[in-house]
């Protein structure tokens, strides 16, 4: 998950690369061993000589998906003495290290340059211009007030490394977010002690060395090591470094060892292990989780795990939460369907802890999941991976009675028989991709109209409306089928006029091979080109995605963080080469006509779309 950065570990090509965002331009180079990179200082444009960074990068985290890469603060590695003195003696008596800016806020390079030579310290007597401040000083400041306001040793490349489709992307496009307004100057990066080292790192802690003017910043072990989920392993290191201590702990002759074996806790303690970094959740002590929570304990004890219904309780919650809810109001309407299944990817806790088979049948993530042994991609058992009946045992090992045909009303063989599909499916987001939900859950129509999450039944069956699957499952499972006529089937209707999530969730569905199979795999590429230009980077990736998968179009390229005005030429060039495949094909029900898409209904529905900002960041 985190390693230094080396010739095995870096996966992207950095001899002599350049990419440019917003005017901002970017090398990428080697010097010898290291991996380079020449970057716009922080708070500038970067257009200047002396506006640029020439600094490392240290350290890589990720490899499945995404690989982002941190790069060393010039402060982690040059003496910043000379502007501790200078801040001391001439700005801490208005400016206190916890307080640098001005009004609330960092301020850029081009603002702090401008008021270290502003008209109220040029009169103020005891300041600036009136005590002989030289260039090489004002400097030697500037550089300091920057690391005060940033106080952390590493900050992360704008560019990621997008590794599933092998190009750079920029960090900014890999979440489900609205585009980003570009300011003046070079915003500040996220650093890695703001929080990323909690997860992708054993132990962390940070500080900042106010005597040596540095960010200090610690780790046990980078990645995902053994610790994270045993707990402190010195003294059960210690105690087995012999061979005859190892052989009577094998043998069961010495007293229980206090290294945490998460599959022997209680199932909530269980949980919690994975939970400390897969659950959207906020800590009720100051300070970073770690520092108050070690394997084995009562997770909800030091943190609150969301859940949809805090939204109405909200005088309820512990006052941590209570003001984290206050800060950010929309936090739950962006992290939670409306129905109360988590839809931020990796925040499997959030699901589990909302699961009937969690609450009442004491399902652990280790039900299904397993650290050693198991593919890295997914860790899953072979009893769990949900592609066959053999991969869904743990399903059935306690549904006993619903492995049949009578109750999925599909052929045994087929994916619409697959537990997961129905009670677990794709409708959770990250990584510019769909996951699989970790609410297991039975699906219900209404539920779907009330709530807008997808419908499993119509994630497969593509050419259908909301009311045709609640026919069904009223028939079968005498469910609630009073659902208002549908004008089209739940993929066009919320692909088009849906919000980002939905039509995020409905991209990625118009591609899935099982989908296709139930519905025709000729039409759905023409509602996925009409999401070429849509509103979010992260919906036209992932139409992107799944249209170059279809062989009709996969000598066709585009980047899709253009913007939409630059890629209507390509989403023309789409349009005719799909309507061409479909030989004039008319089908009233999925808004054919004449082997186009009725583009009348089409520009209609696209008036109607959700518009409200959404916003899930992985």
């Amino acid at each position: 998950m985190t390693q230094p950065a080396n010739a095995t570990t870096v996966l992207a090509p950095w001899d002599e690369v350049y990419l440019e965002r917003d005017g901002r331009r970017t090398r990428l180079y080697r010097d010898g061993d290291a991996f380079m990179v020449d970057v716009p200082a922080m708070g500038s444009t970067g257009v200047r000589a002396d506006e640029r960074w020439q600094v490392p990068v240290v350290m890589t985290t990720g490899s499945h998906h995404l690989q982002l890469y941190w790069m060393a603060l010039p402060w982690t590695f040059t003496d910043q003495s000379a502007g501790a003195a200078l801040f001391k003696a001439r700005c801490e008596s208005c400016h206190s290290e916890d307080k640098v800016s001005l009004d609330g806020r960092r301020l850029s390079r081009s603002l702090l340059q401008s008021h270290l030579l502003s008209d109220d310290h040029v009169d103020d007597t005891h300041l600036m211009a009136q005590s002989g401040l030289g260039a090489q000083d004002r400097v030697a400041l500037l550089a300091y007030v920057q690391a005060l306001q940033h106080t952390d040793r590493l900050a992360q490349l704008p560019f990621a490394w997008f590794v599933r489709e092998q190009r750079w992307i920029h960090e900014e496009d890999s979440f489900l977010q609205p585009p980003v307004e570009v300011t003046e100057d070079q915003p500040y990066t996220e650093g890695w002690s703001s929080g990323c080292d909690r997860c992708h790192s054993v132990e962390p802690s940070s500080s900042w060395d106010s005597e040596n003017a540095v960010a200090d910043a610690s780790v046990v072990e980078l990645g995902i090591a053994c610790e994270a989920c045993h707990g402190p392993g010195r003294a059960h290191a210690s105690r087995h470094q012999g061979p005859l201590s190892r052989y009577a702990a094998h043998l069961g002759l010495t007293d229980v060892d206090d290294i945490i074996q998460p599959t022997e806790l209680s199932p909530d303690r269980a949980n919690g292990v994975c939970g400390q970094c897969h659950a959207e959740l906020e800590p009720l002590t100051d300070g970073p989780l770690p520092d108050h929570y070690t394997p084995g304990d009562d997770l909800n004890a030091v943190a609150h795990v969301w859940q949809w219904a805090d939204e109405d309780h909200a005088a309820d919650l512990p006052p941590g939460a209570r003001d984290a809810l206050d800060a950010e109001p929309d936090v739950l309407r962006n992290a939670f369907w409306r129905d109360g299944t988590v839809r931020i990817a990796g925040r499997d806790l959030n699901g589990l802890d909302a699961s009937p088979c969690t609450t009442k049948g004491g399902m652990t993530c280790m039900s299904c999941h397993q650290m050693h042994g198991a593919d890295p991609n997914d860790q899953l058992k072979p009893s769990a991976t949900g592609d066959s009946p053999a991969g869904e045992q743990v399903c059935v090992d306690c549904h006993t009675d619903k492995a049949t045909e009578d109750h999925t009303h599909h052929p045994t063989a087929s994916t619409g028989a697959r537990c997961l599909n129905c009670h677990m499916p794709h409708t959770t987001i990250g990584l510019l991709t769909v996951m699989r939900a970790h609410r297991v859950d039975a699906p219900t129509a209404t539920s779907s109209a009330d709530s807008g999450r997808p419908l499993a039944c119509n994630l497969c069956h593509l050419d259908k409306s909301l009311a045709w699957s609640a026919e069904h499952m009223g028939e079968w499972y005498d469910q609630d089928s009073a659902i208002p006529p549908q004008k089209a089937p739940q993929s066009i209707d919320q692909g088009l006029r849906g919000d980002a999530a939905q039509r995020a969730v409905w991209a990625w569905h118009l591609g899935w091979p099982a989908a296709l199979e139930a519905s025709g795999a000729d039409w759905p590429a023409g509602l996925l080109v009409e999401l070429v230009d849509d509103p979010y980077v992260a919906v036209r990736t992932i139409a992107r995605s799944r249209l170059r998968q279809d062989p009709r179009f996969a000598d066709l390229d585009w980047d899709p963080a253009a913007t939409p005005a630059a890629l209507a030429p390509m989403q023309a060039r789409l349009r005719t080469r799909w309507t061409q495949s479909m030989d004039g094909r008319t089908d009233a029900a999925l808004w054919l006509k004449s082997g186009a898409m009725d583009a009348e209904k089409v520009d209609y529905w696209k008036l109607l779309r959700d518009e409200r900002d959404v916003i899930v960041n992985e």
